[in-house]
């Protein structure tokens, strides 16, 4: 989501909110700009967290395949 439709997405959940009148659109119009930013936030985790998995599992590939060559090295010994 761009910085424009962001902002015409807190503009629009405002308008939205304005729109209706309770005690609990209330508290999410106080503390729109701290949910969007946490969810914000939220996909910014989520974006990088591929990368991070990848990374990891690649690690544990190379150490299996490392004590797997060494398993193996032990028993052409024992042969």
């Amino acid at each position: 989501m761009g910085l424009a439709d962001f902002d015409n997405f807190k503009e629009d959940l405002r308008r939205g909110i304005e729109e209706h009148e309770s005690p609990v659109l209330d508290d999410i119009d106080k503390n729109v700009d701290a949910i969007l930013d946490t969810h914000k936030d939220i996909g910014n985790v989520l974006h990088t967290f591929t990368d991070k998995l990848v990374k990891v599992l690649s690690q544990h590939e190379e150490d299996f395949i490392y004590a797997y060559k060494m398993h193996m090295v032990k028993i052409e010994k024992e042969l």
